[in-house]
């Protein structure tokens, strides 16, 4: 196994990017270092999305059983992964 130098700008690849649709049926949020950070579970999912308002406003507006689209980065080790991007989608 190699080793790359402090500062190395090589990384290796520990998320890769995804899409998720669903319900949400799960909301929690922390403060975190002066962020509000919201935790977003769907429906069969059994993980979680995070999201800082700061990044996203209108997180703060969503409720259980609304639709949404979240575009992610996933985890490599399956921990919580973190949404970049969080769409309400209007169900006809």
């Amino acid at each position: 196994m190699s080793t790359y130098e402090p500062g190395s700008t090589f990384k290796p690849c520990t998320a890769i990017a995804a899409l998720e649709e669903g319900i949400i049926d799960d909301i929690r949020t922390a403060v975190i270092g002066g962020d509000s950070v919201y935790y977003i579970s769907l429906e069969n999912d059994s993980g979680y999305f995070s999201i800082k308002a700061s990044d996203e406003e209108g997180v703060v507006i969503l409720n259980i059983g609304d639709t949404v689209k979240i575009s992610y980065e996933e985890k490599a080790d399956g921990g919580i992964s973190e949404a970049k991007e969080i769409t309400k989608q209007v169900v006809a």
